[in-house]
């Protein structure tokens, strides 16, 4: 997962790639739900900026690390423990960036109900689990002191439950809402799920490079 999405971010650039797929999220979202109400139109306009706004900051953010991250998947020796601690958060982030893509796309593309919820969480749970097992993966494949790389990982297993927890939480609450904006509540979710589990990640990462 993690060398796939460097290139796919190396020959498009990682604003080309999220821009591109949440400017096509809000517009045919915002098309399709305000065609009548200017007021909402103007509302959601509002939105639109300041969600591209936060994906500047944080896609530059990406930029610096990516290039670290290019050099130290290439260096076969072993490496230090900044080089270790840049490499752990940047795939957490990516790993966390694909679940959270990929979730969209459910929403958008199943219009789940009560009817096919539970296939819909059986897709969750494939997605998350393939998602983690390949980062848990690509960490397994360092040159880096045995125990720090279990622990690792280990910190990324452990998210697992939490995250098809919260997603199964915020399925529910999609199904059974009467809100025409649904699917903009359940994609706010997801996000703020991510940026918890990121922050979580972190700090556990933080811990394992001290101990």
């Amino acid at each position: 997962m993690l060398i796939d999405m460097i290139q796919l971010i190396s020959q498009h650039g990682v604003l080309l790639v999220i821009g591109a797929w949440t400017l096509y999220f809000f517009f045919t979202f915002f098309e399709r739900k305000t065609k009548k109400d200017e007021k909402t139109r103007e509302d959601f306009d509002s939105i639109l900026i300041n969600q591209l706004r936060e994906f500047q900051s944080s896609m530059l953010n990406y930029k610096a690390d990516l290039s670290e991250l290019k050099k130290l998947i290439l260096n076969k020796t072993n490496m230090s423990v900044n080089d270790f601690e840049i490499l752990c958060n940047s795939q957490n982030n990516m790993m966390l960036l694909q679940i959270q893509i990929l979730f969209f796309q459910i929403i958008e593309q199943n219009h789940i109900n009560k009817n096919n919820l539970e296939i819909t969480l059986k897709k969750v749970q494939n997605i998350v689990d393939s998602v983690i097992n390949k980062s848990i993966y690509n960490l397994n494949r360092l040159s880096y002191d045995d125990e720090s790389i279990k622990l690792a990982c280990k910190v990324q297993e452990e998210q697992k439950q939490t995250i098809l927890e919260s997603m199964e939480q915020i399925l529910n609450t999609y199904v059974t809402s009467d809100s025409k904006f649904k699917d903009l509540d359940a994609k706010r979710s997801i996000e703020e799920l991510m940026k918890f589990v990121g922050n979580v990640l972190t700090t556990e990462i933080y811990k394992v490079i001290n101990e």
